[in-house]
């Protein structure tokens, strides 16, 4: 389970607006115990308000799953056991509960085995968008069953994928097989290289003009055998700590000869305030 806080949207159920970060294009996340919504990106907060600020009303509700409302279910379920809740920076006492609840970030730090560990809405996993994200989920569920001395509890409406079924008969090489033959048919990595070329500016219109000005001019340009310069689109998360980004999608057999075709483009591309990074086979 790894979304922390309380509630990952808060909403006026009146006229609908919902709460989010000035400097960063996603929701706040409403943490109970410190009574604020906060962004898990830049780190903005502000303190959980009364009132909608759009139509005055007092319908402000929280919605979705975190860290924090699981444990506050959990106290409800087994009133007498002991329950802690451990996330990214907090110390960990592991004589200190019964039960632990904990986002992914356990894996890279906890040093113990569990008697059970119950993974919940794996399915959020599976189906990102990212090409990656059945290797990232196979990745933590097999860290995760290494954790579980006796059982291992998972909660999903995909039984039948084959992540899941490769983690439950402790199967690797069906989970290879598959994701190889995948990628293989539609061309992702390894089969390809993959590269992101990213605008950044404080100005949306600049990065989007900025943006759609290089992809013309790498399309344009004469490229080695195999380079392609798919796509422009607005990032994943369009705006981050003030700042607005795009991305350009570059495809290539060779990564040399795609990097050596960037920077020749790249030296004559300038723009006053527009920064360009590039990210090849990016995590």
């Amino acid at each position: 389970f790894n979304r922390k806080g309380y509630a990952t949207l808060a909403i006026c159920s009146h006229c609908g607006h919902t709460f989010q970060c000035p400097r960063c294009s996603v929701n706040l996340h409403f943490h109970y115990q410190t009574a604020v919504l906060a962004c898990h990106y830049c780190g903005y907060s502000i303190a959980v308000p009364s009132i909608c600020p759009e139509c005055n009303s007092g319908y402000v509700r929280f919605q979705g799953a975190g860290t924090e409302k699981l444990e506050s279910e959990l106290f409800r379920i087994f009133p007498k056991a002991r329950i802690s809740r451990w996330e990214s920076g907090m110390q960990l006492a592991y004589d200190s509960a019964d039960i632990f609840i904990a986002t992914q970030a356990a894996i890279r730090h906890c040093q113990r085995r569990f008697s059970l560990v119950a993974v919940l809405a794996i399915d959020n996993a599976l189906n990102n968008v990212d090409f990656r994200s059945s290797e990232r989920a196979f990745q933590t569920l097999t860290a995760l069953a290494d954790m579980a001395e006796r059982e291992m509890i998972v909660q999903t409406n995909m039984a039948g994928h084959y992540v899941l079924e490769a983690v439950a008969s402790r199967n690797p090489g069906l989970f290879y097989a598959e994701e190889l033959r995948q990628r293989r048919q539609l061309l992702f990595p390894p089969y390809r290289h993959f590269c992101f070329v990213k605008v950044r500016a404080a100005i949306e219109e600049k990065a989007a003009s900025a943006a759609r000005s290089l992809f013309e001019a790498l399309a344009a340009a004469q490229k080695p055998a195999g380079v392609s310069v798919m796509a422009v689109s607005p990032a994943q998360v369009p705006r981050l700590r003030g700042n607005y980004y795009w991305q350009i999608l570059l495809a290539a057999k060779n990564a040399q000869r795609m990097s050596d075709f960037l920077k020749k483009e790249l030296k004559i591309f300038r723009r006053s305030g527009i920064i360009v990074t590039v990210d090849m086979d990016p995590e």
